[in-house]
């Protein structure tokens, strides 16, 4: 196949160029979702993700960052046999999964002050623990929302990611991530 570009090997299958197999498709998982939020690393249309298989992957899941997949197609409607989960998702917003961080924690973020710190105080902080610090990152950013503390709170989110993509916190501050960049 010399001199031909038309097909492209991706995970062990083919797919033909500019074209989606349904096991390419399947093949997307949440950690992948969850990837994307931060790297922009998908190998597949956000609008076939959509419209074919984001529903399943947030069966199971609360924070699942999809505000990208949106922006793809944005006339998508969720289906109403689609799961609550999913559906939910396209009403929230930052302050949505803000409001899903514990109320002790919310209070605490306020009662210390800690809007008024510099992002990196708060990351480099050491008597929190990553879910906590996850949680006050996750109030700070929405608080705090320049091009450069996204940017900074983007490079603490690749840097925890394999060690913490699997964390309820993380997972939530992903999102509220999400939606401040796909705004």
């Amino acid at each position: 196949m010399q001199g031909t570009n038309k097909i492209e090997f991706v995970a062990g299958f083919g797919v033909a160029q500019k074209g989606y197999s349904e096991v390419g498709l399947k093949g997307v998982n949440f950690k992948m979702i969850l990837s994307d939020a931060i790297y922009g690393d998908i190998e597949f249309d956000r609008a076939q993700i959509l419209n074919n298989i984001l529903s399943d992957i947030c069966k199971s899941a609360v924070y699942v960052p999809i505000q990208s997949f949106i922006r793809a197609d944005p006339n998508y409607k969720p289906l109403k046999n689609a799961p609550d989960n999913f559906k939910n998702l396209f009403s929230f917003n930052e302050k949505s999964f803000v409001l899903k961080i514990a109320k002790s924690y919310r209070n605490s973020y306020k009662n210390k002050g800690l809007a008024g710190l510099d992002i990196l105080e708060l990351i480099k902080n050491t008597q929190f623990s990553d879910s906590v610090r996850a949680d006050y990152l996750g109030q700070y950013i929405v608080d705090n929302n320049s091009k450069e503390n996204l940017r900074i709170l983007a490079d603490y989110l690749k840097e925890k990611f394999e060690e913490s993509w699997n964390n309820s916190n993380y997972k939530r501050l992903v999102c509220i991530y999400d939606c401040l960049v796909n705004r």
